[in-house]
């Protein structure tokens, strides 16, 4: 639920130490397009501090699902291009 993503992205923003976020594409169920992918990464990485780090599964039968999400935490993280 949306409302519970917004809730513990809220609580990894109060607590001091770095923090795993996981689970960010909902198991699937928020990959319904590229746009959709790319959205995820960008809400979630702009709500995170620089310490933490998302954990993000993948299952690459159709498209090349590392090379996008590489992509796409380059250029919504703190990780040069």
């Amino acid at each position: 639920m949306e409302s519970d993503r917004d809730e513990m992205l809220k609580v990894i923003q109060q607590v001091k130490k770095p923090c795993l976020a996981f689970k960010i594409l909902a198991a699937g169920r928020l990959c319904g397009s590229d746009q959709s992918v790319e959205e995820v990464f960008k809400y979630t990485l702009s709500r995170i501090k620089k310490t933490d780090a998302i954990i993000v599964g993948f299952w690459p039968k159709f498209k090349d699902e590392l090379s996008q999400n590489i992509r796409f935490l380059c250029k919504y993280g703190m990780v040069p291009a």
